[in-house]
């Protein structure tokens, strides 16, 4: 065998830069030598690194364009992740590293919330529920207006199943509109407000405007609907209106804020839809993202009276230190612009009922024969910064398991977080899987902790993937893959990160909204 000596000689005398060539060379073995080494800046291209084990090396700086490095062992190495996400099979390589650490238990457990999500959401969804509920048919016209981000599914589900003629419009956020042979449908800004949004509100005034008591107006209603209906009333611009939402999204104002501020300084909110139809028969058939009792608060204030006054909504823009126009001040302080009171006529004839929510949506979610055995805890709709509420959760997380019970505990609960974009970010990923990243960081491993946290439209903010799921091994797969947690979620890059571990939920488009969902398994842990 050749001493050390003769092989770094041959290795200096070789007419080749190959790094593979050198290596045979030089008699190492890719399995063993390249462990713990130093190899910053070498050029790895287009070699097929198939069998090396570079565990512990510093490999910062090296080349990896056009490798095969997907057989390779990259455990604990020191490096950027861009360098080595150049090889042609990194993705390959992500998907091996995450199968090393992911169990048969989590991957069923995986599958089971993911089965259970998008059953639950069927069976809640516009085509399942509205049917059941369409209204009596009037003596003159029905004029159908389907807003939101469910709008277009909802509109289908009702001409599909009503007998008799049919006029209406469709508003719905880019992107989430489908092709109709009876109505009008329109895409427009959501959640803030352009000028589609603009156009639209006008369309719906002269559908509505001179009707009798013979008519009916049914209004399908679903969440976004209150940032879709944004006509701004009084002297307020679109462009005002648009930047005082963007500001509200800004600083993290919750969503019930940045409804009541929009309905109310908007011709069609507070109710004031309703005195427009009026006198005809109004019923509004509402598809809703949180608690019954909470209908107020998202589009059907364009149907019922909102118990919210001027003063109330200066103190909301106040509280997050919103500068307003002279425009805004004058709305709020001009009588003449008042919604109708609860007591008004247009109330009378008018009909709002829930046809599904976010509380029934969990009941099909709660019966599932999957979940046979386990407690579930429901926590109801909740709001706030995701990393802040993740932090909680795991405190729940953690006196859940402190109590030893014999059988798992499934924490479920509704309502939207928020993220912060106001430090910076890349800002790829919503705010569950933000919610997701913060809870796997905070709980560092906790046996027995499983989630996913889905927004049940398909789309979490900026990802084109409902959510995503999270176990015990999230961080332990994503450091094994060169992947830093803290890194990621700095960045407000969540989506990158769960989508390397291969743990997005990828519904596509579900037709409906209910607002988001986030179910935390905890099983016993002997």
């Amino acid at each position: 065998m050749a001493s050390i000596s003769e092989r770094i000689q041959a290795v200096e005398q070789a007419k080749t830069e190959n790094f593979l060539e050198l290596v045979k060379i030089a008699k190492l073995d890719p399995s063993k030598s390249f462990q713990y080494a130093n190899l910053r800046g070498v050029n790895f291209s287009d070699c097929d690194l198939g069998g090396f084990n570079f565990t512990g090396s510093a490999l910062s700086g090296a080349n990896f364009s056009g490798c095969k490095i997907s057989d390779a062992l990259f455990d604990n190495v020191q490096l950027q992740l861009p360098e080595l996400s150049r090889a042609d099979d990194y993705d390959l390589l992500i998907k091996n590293s995450v199968n090393r650490f992911l169990s048969q238990d989590e991957i069923r457990t995986k599958d089971n919330l993911k089965s259970l999500f998008e059953s639950a959401i069927f069976h809640s969804s516009p085509e399942a529920q509205i049917p059941r509920n369409l209204p009596e048919k009037p003596l003159g016209r029905t004029i159908l207006v389907s807003i939101g981000k469910a709008a277009s599914s909802a509109a289908k589900a009702f001409e599909t199943h009503w007998d008799g003629p049919l006029d209406g419009l469709v508003l719905t956020p880019y992107g989430m509109g489908e092709p109709s042979d009876r109505f009008e449908v329109i895409e427009a800004g959501f959640p803030v407000p352009d000028g589609n949004a603009l156009s639209a509100a006008g369309k719906i005034q002269n559908l509505i405007s001179n009707l009798t008591e013979d008519d009916l107006v049914v209004l399908l209603l679903s969440p976004g609907a209150t940032a879709l209906t944004a006509a701004p009333i009084g002297d307020i611009t679109l462009s005002e209106l648009s930047d005082l939402n963007r500001r509200l999204l800004s600083v993290g104002a919750s969503l019930s804020d940045m409804n009541l501020v929009r309905s109310y300084l908007t011709v069609h909110g507070c109710g004031r839809l309703a005195n427009d139809a009026y006198p005809a028969q109004l019923v509004a058939l509402v598809i809703h993202d949180g608690p019954a009792d909470s209908i107020a608060q998202v589009g059907s204030s364009l149907t019922s009276a909102v118990n919210v006054t001027s003063n109330e909504v200066a103190e909301i823009l106040l509280r997050h230190r919103i500068d307003t126009p002279i425009s805004v001040d004058s709305v709020l302080k001009n009588p003449d612009l008042t919604p109708p009171s609860p007591g008004a006529p247009c109330f009378q004839g008018t009909t709002t009922k829930v046809v599904t929510s976010w509380d029934s949506m969990l009941e099909y979610f709660s019966d599932s024969e999957v979940l046979e055995g386990t407690e579930i805890v429901n926590l109801g709709a909740l709001e706030g910064q995701a990393q802040n509420m993740a932090e909680e959760f795991a405190n729940r997380c953690r006196a859940v398991i402190a109590e030893r019970h014999p059988h798992p505990v499934l924490l479920v609960s509704g309502g939207e977080a928020t993220v912060d974009y106001s430090g910076g970010g890349i800002g790829q990923g919503g705010r569950n899987a933000e919610f997701l990243l913060s809870l796997a960081i905070a709980l560092d491993g906790q046996a027995g902790v499983s989630a996913i946290a889905v927004d049940t439209d398909g789309h979490d903010g900026t990802m084109d993937a409902a959510g995503a799921f999270m176990s015990p091994t999230t961080l332990a797969r994503a450091r094994a893959s060169n992947i830093d947690p803290q890194t990621f979620l700095r960045q407000r890059n969540s989506f990158y990160f769960f989508q390397q571990l291969d743990d997005l939920i990828e519904t596509g488009p579900t037709g409906t909204d209910l607002s988001d969902l986030r179910a935390i398994l905890i099983e016993p842990v002997s």
